[in-house]
């Protein structure tokens, strides 16, 4: 009986495709009947590995309604479906981690009955950026940080060797990390340094503001933040709030 009516009453199907590099998905939808998902699954794979030359992994398919995509701060995706685009928009705010007291980032909303949607690959593709600092000690006043990298592994270990070579005998453990935003630092009324990372300063801002009042109840005034977007090696110093270089 299932299958009758699968063939028989239509339904709209829409399917959605990934890249690890972009910060945004390849969907095709508006189609219907026995083995549509499946289709649009294909077919979506097929565009996305057309334009960025392999490496695309499928998100799945939904049906009917809509899909939410969201953002985490380091750069990952996941989607939530709905009847309705507020009903999916909303999922997606409840997968999303929420830990700065923030809304997560909507990334866009597809119908199942969208035909095509394909990223803009010049304003879409990730640059990662993440800071290590020296362990063992009771208050490390530097962060080492590298943006402008192409890959989540590239920025972290860019990082991490920067930390070691500056600090001989001391291992370094990265501290913070994100994907097309900003690292911005801070300090407590107490001189303690720290860093967020978040999608643009005004949210960085709010973290911070969230954070303090909220988890570790102290003043706290931002300093210098670091664009992912700007290809670079920086040595922050807490003490200052500015780089060293």
């Amino acid at each position: 009986m299932t299958g009758v009516q699968a063939e028989t009453v239509p339904v709209t199907r829409a399917a959605m495709a990934t890249h690890p590099d972009i910060l945004d998905v390849w969907v095709v939808g508006g189609l219907s009947g026995l083995g549509s998902g499946q289709e649009a699954e294909r077919l979506a794979l097929g565009a996305c590995n057309k334009a960025m030359g392999g490496g695309c992994s499928s998100g799945g398919y939904w049906e009917e309604g809509h899909a939410a995509l969201v953002r985490s701060k380091d750069g990952g995706m996941t989607y939530a479906t709905g009847a309705t685009a507020d009903d999916a928009i909303r999922a997606a705010h409840q997968k999303c981690d929420n830990s700065f007291g923030l809304s997560c980032q909507i990334l866009g909303v597809f119908s199942a009955t969208d035909k095509r949607h394909a990223p803009d690959l010049r304003s879409a593709r990730k640059v990662f950026a993440a800071g290590a600092a020296a362990d063992g000690l009771p208050d490390p006043m530097r962060l080492w940080i590298i943006t402008g990298a192409s890959s989540m592994e590239a920025a972290q270990t860019g990082a991490q060797a920067a930390c070691q070579l500056a600090n001989p005998g001391r291992t370094c453990t990265v501290h913070i990390s994100g994907a097309n935003g900003v690292i911005q630092t801070f300090v407590t009324e107490s001189g303690r340094g720290a860093a967020v990372f978040e999608t643009t300063r005004q949210r960085a801002a709010a973290a911070i503001n969230h954070v303090c009042a909220n988890q570790i109840s102290a003043k706290c005034a931002m300093t210098t933040a670091y664009s992912a977007a700007q290809s670079k090696s920086w040595v922050h110093d807490y003490r200052t709030g500015k780089p060293t270089r």
